[in-house]
């Protein structure tokens, strides 16, 4: 099985600020971890091996995209995160992120900026 401090651990050897590595180590837990005990076995593991193309369907993109947009204004906001984590990463740490794929500097992501983060793999791969 993998742990979350395992997915954060394998981040950061891949080059991954240690901040974003939490919170995109967190989101995949979230995302990953079908039996909420903390950690992804086997079965959802490969699970998720056989599913990471969809992170390239623009019809999965749009759907997380509006998950995540809690308020429904459009934009993905530092708030609207930290809901989503249900409070479990440091507002700063989320700020950071957001502020790391924000290409506008509008303190909010619109759905293009979400996608092209998703697919560049900064947020939630």
């Amino acid at each position: 099985f993998v742990t979350l401090d395992d997915l954060i651990q394998y981040l950061k050897e891949e080059g991954v600020d240690a901040n974003i590595a939490q919170f995109c180590a967190q989101m995949m837990l979230t995302e990953l971890d079908i039996g909420r005990d903390g950690k992804i076995d086997l079965r959802e593991f490969t699970e998720a091996y056989i599913a990471n193309h969809i992170f390239n369907d623009d019809n999965f993109v749009k759907r997380e995209f509006e998950r995540m947009d809690k308020d429904c204004d459009g934009f993905i906001s530092a708030t609207d995160i930290s809901s989503l984590v249900n409070g479990k990463i440091e507002m700063f740490k989320i700020k950071k992120l957001v502020f790391e794929v924000d290409l506008d500097k509008d303190g909010k992501l619109n759905f293009e900026e979400f996608r092209a983060a998703m697919k560049s793999g900064t947020v939630l791969e």
